[in-house]
């Protein structure tokens, strides 16, 4: 994590404080949270750090011993006077997880779903291409059904085809935000 304060005084004391999802640690939106103390907050931390002179850069290791757990980042202001025009970076990583270290426990396998996604709709898109130039060769059969069936078969292959591109650039993005956990190409 990375924090800048940019206006901070030398009397201000200012925490990063990281909470996980347990109910004695984050309240969630109850709006409790709001009516705790600078000291009540820092309590139910499961880690907090003073930010010294406005500016901090830490590396922290987390370790989750029954579940995947969702994390919290706070800033807490112990000395009553408030912040103002806070900027502050945090930059999370599964270690764990390799390649897909970038990646949150419920998104750990999405690139993979995508790209069985492509394979699909890949195969749909080479049956329905078949499909429509069967039902091409007899639309000169004078018949009201085979005439009405092409139509609705191109447009069956252009929905097919749409779905296929959007999982190929869902796939594109998942790589691109595997490499950095940005969405910026690093070149």
């Amino acid at each position: 994590a990375h924090v800048k304060l940019p206006v901070i005084d030398d009397d201000q004391e200012v925490y990063l404080l990281l909470l996980d999802d347990e109910a004695e640690s984050y309240p969630g939106p109850s709006g409790d949270w709001n009516f705790l103390t600078c000291a009540e907050r820092r309590k139910r931390a499961k880690n907090s750090w003073l930010i010294p002179g406005g500016h901090l850069r830490i590396r922290t290791l987390v370790r989750e011993k029954i579940r995947p757990r969702w994390w919290f980042v706070a800033l807490a202001e112990c000395s009553g006077q408030g912040l103002r025009n806070v900027q502050y970076e945090v930059h999370a990583q599964n270690i764990l997880y390799g390649w897909a270290s970038e990646f949150s426990t419920d998104r750990r396998y999405a690139l993979h779903a995508f790209v069985a996604c492509c394979v699909v709709f890949a195969a749909f898109m080479m049956v329905q291409t078949r499909a429509n130039v069967i039902l091409a060769s007899r639309q000169h059969d004078d018949s009201a059904r085979s005439k009405a069936a092409h139509p609705f078969a191109r447009i069956l292959l252009s929905g097919i085809c749409v779905e296929l591109v959007a999982c190929f650039f869902e796939v594109l993005h998942l790589m691109l935000f595997a490499s950095n956990g940005r969405l910026e190409l690093s070149l």
